[in-house]
């Protein structure tokens, strides 16, 4: 059996990146001098409106201009997270009103909390607006996005890194 010799050597440069990445992480999530950086210091609640490219049609309808409900989060020490919840043309409730009130709602209850206790936070956003799985779904991900700004890379860092290529 021959050995790839180029595809061993990135898959190990990639873990090795991959460590480095945890070890900050862990650093900062550890250090008690971050909490100050952690805490969530204020958040921003928008609706983003956008025409589509193509139109988008289902049995349930048309449309041609989505509004969306999008969340930023600011931690103390300055990083930010997005997120960004859809509506939906065959779930009424996931309209844009219902997302950002449940967005506003759960940043509210957010503030001042140490991002750093990121499920406690997500596992009540889900307790409180579950069936706003979109909005829940935004709020995880600027939470998220957030520590992984504080910890110095992004969300794709954070979860392993990117990837151009597809092994299977």
């Amino acid at each position: 059996m021959a050995v790839d010799w180029a595809r061993a050597g990135r898959a190990a440069r990639r873990k090795e990146k991959v460590k480095l990445i945890m070890a900050g992480i862990i650093a900062i999530l550890l250090s008690s001098s971050a909490m100050e950086r952690t805490l969530i210091a204020s958040a921003r609640v928008v609706l983003v409106e956008s025409q589509l490219k193509r139109p988008f049609v289902t049995a349930s309808g048309r449309r041609e201009r989505t509004a969306n409900a999008a969340v930023r989060l600011r931690l103390r020490g300055g990083a930010e997270g997005y997120g960004e919840a859809s509506t939906s043309i065959a779930q009424k409730h996931l309209g844009a009103p219902a997302l950002c009130r449940a967005l506003k709602s759960l940043s509210r209850r957010a503030l001042g909390r140490d991002a750093r206790a990121w499920r406690a936070l997500v596992d009540d956003a889900w307790a409180l607006r579950g069936n706003l799985s979109p909005a829940v779904a935004a709020f995880e991900a600027a939470l998220l996005s957030a520590l992984a700004a504080e910890a110095g890379t992004d969300l794709a860092g954070w979860l392993g890194g990117a990837s151009r290529r597809l092994e299977t």
